[in-house]
Parts: structure tokens; sequence; C-alpha cells
């Protein structure tokens, strides 16, 4: 029996409408690299004929659970369960071109993760998660200190144990995927992106904007913190500093009175913050084994 080259991933939950046609298109996909491959469904506890449909395809391995993990304990899952070292991702919602795998496949030779990036000429992507996006981008690329073209892309070709050296830090929900790039780039684990399109979803997104934008933006705090500590708590450091020179003026020329406590405890607070990210980021050094 040969071994297993590429184990490709698919995290559903109720996509009757189109598992079928990206079960096909993936199997399409595959074929052309000619090398052997396994194709791995994970059922987030559907309740409509997805399961039905996957068990249509002999050649799926089926992994199912009862009540709704999330998004982030499917990609686990489906890790762990994987028989290469070669792991390919992609929604079943039909939204990702399969017909690009090759093209990120082609890659995984020198880079660690080669992820999907939506700026091709064909994504179809709502104006109000265009706005949200447009923020997020902004917010991690200051806080990753570099330009990251997407940043939780569902279609990507990784390293089975580069990934599962950070196992202990992914969430269950769909932030799986800012956390898996942010280890990878804190890291220095090559990382490539490839323009790809994006398609319309069929069917009902799982994606709820303000809940899941609020915790996006959460995750990421928490994750530079851990890894790129120094990112927040330096310009924490500095707000506390100019507030306090801020009001220290303000008092001093316009109230004719200084506000000295005031001014002291908003000096002090800014050293403290800062000595408190000295050691954030050595303690964070030391759990991440990275000394750069």
């Amino acid at each position: 029996m040969q071994e297993i080259k590429y184990s490709v991933i698919i995290p559903v939950r109720n996509e009757e409408e189109v598992i079928d046609e990206v079960i096909n298109d993936v199997n399409k996909a595959l074929n052309t690299l000619e090398s052997p491959y396994e194709i791995i469904v994970i059922d987030n506890a559907s309740t409509d004929k997805t399961v039905d449909i996957v068990k249509k395809h002999s050649d799926v391995r089926l992994i199912r659970h009862d009540s709704d993990k999330g998004y982030g304990w499917s990609i686990k899952e489906g890790v762990k369960a994987a028989k290469s070292d070669n792991i390919i991702t992609i929604d079943g919602d039909g939204t990702y071109p399969a017909e690009d795998i090759p093209k990120l496949v082609s890659y995984i030779g020198q880079y660690d993760l080669v992820s999907g990036a939506r700026v091709g000429k064909d994504v179809s992507i709502s104006l109000i998660r265009r706005f949200g996006k447009f923020w997020h981008h902004r917010l991690i690329n200051f806080l990753a200190g570099e330009r990251i073209p997407d940043m939780n892309s569902g279609l990507r070709v990784f390293k089975r144990d580069v990934f599962l050296r950070y196992y202990h830090l992914y969430p269950s929900t769909f932030s799986i995927s800012t956390t898996f790039l942010l280890a990878c780039l804190h890291n220095d684990h090559p990382v490539k992106f490839v323009d790809i399109n994006y398609f319309p979803r069929r069917g009902r997104s799982k994606i709820r904007i303000f809940r899941d934008g609020l915790n996006f933006i959460l995750l990421i705090l928490r994750s530079i913190t851990y890894f790129n500590p120094l990112k927040v708590f330096i310009p924490m450091s500095i707000f506390f500093f100019a507030a306090g020179l801020f009001v220290a003026f303000f008092s001093i020329f316009y109230l004719g009175k200084f506000m000295d406590v005031t001014t002291i405890l908003l000096l002090i607070t800014s050293v403290v913050v800062f000595l408190f990210g000295l050691v954030a980021d050595a303690i964070s050094k030391l759990m991440t084994g990275f000394a750069g």
C-alpha cells in the first residue's frame, strides 16, 4: 500500500447543497497531482442531509460529532486523524476554488504554511464583512509587524508536525486559522500567500458578524500578547505617558493649577505598564522558545 502523500480536511456543518460538488472538485484537483491522498470530512453536528451525501463517497473518511464543537475543533480533529504530514484544508461551503489546490501544494516543499489569500479577480465578500475585514487587517498588520493579505483563509496547505507544535494554543472557533498563522510568523516558520478567488456562499453562513467579530479582535490581542507582548504594552505605556503630559500642561496653562496627583499617577502607570511588558516579553520568549 502506497504512503499517503496528502490529507485533505473538509469541515462541514449543514452543507447539503454543495458538499457533493466540493468533494468531487477536490478529487479532481488532487488527481492531477498523481500522488496518493485521503479526504477526511469532519461533520460538526449537521442536522440536514450532509452526512448521507458524504457517505455516498466510499473513498472519504467521515468523522462525526453530535454537538456543535466549532470550526476549530473540526480542524484539530482532522489533523490528528490525518495519515500524511502534508495537510490541505478547504471549507465545505463551496466558497474556495479547489482547482487552486495544486498551485498551493507546489510551494509546500519550501514553506511550512501556504495560505490562499482572497484577493484574486473574483472575490465575493459582503459589504459589511469587507468593512470588518478592513479594520481587522489594519489591527493585525500593526500588531504582527508585517503585511498579511488574508489572516483567516480556509484554503491552506501546511505541515502537520508544525501545526501540532502549537496545538495547545488553538481555539475551537473560526479564529484557529489566525492563531496558527501568528504562531508560524512569530516563530520564523516560512509562510507563503497565494492569491485565490472566493465565491459566493451557498446555504446559510455560520458566522455571526458582531459576536464573531468581537471575539476575533479579542483573540488577536490575546495571541499577540502571547507571542509579542511589547506590541500591546508599549502603545499602552505611551498612551498613559502622553495622557500624563497632557494633564500636566493643560492644568498649568489652562486651569492655572497643577494637577500633580493625576499627572504622577498617569506617569507611574506608564512606567508600570512598560515594566509589565518587559516581563511578559521575557515570559513569552521562554514559553515559545523564540529568541529573536
